[in-house]
């Protein structure tokens, strides 16, 4: 589960998938442990009704 709660509900969410050492001022880094992009669970305690506003890879 990723903790987004520091990240006000108006603010973008960004989202680094499998960051690895990658780390950049207000995106949020990912690993598969943390966030199982196949599995919708994963997305649903994570980020619940939150829409992602940007992926990077």
């Amino acid at each position: 589960m990723i903790d987004i709660s520091e990240f006000a509900i108006n603010e973008p969410l960004k989202i680094i998938i499998g960051a690895s050492s990658q780390s950049y001022p207000g995106w949020i880094q990912t690993q598969e442990n943390g966030l199982n992009l196949l599995n919708r669970d994963d997305w649903v305690k994570s980020f619940g009704d939150r829409k992602i506003t940007y992926l990077k890879k």
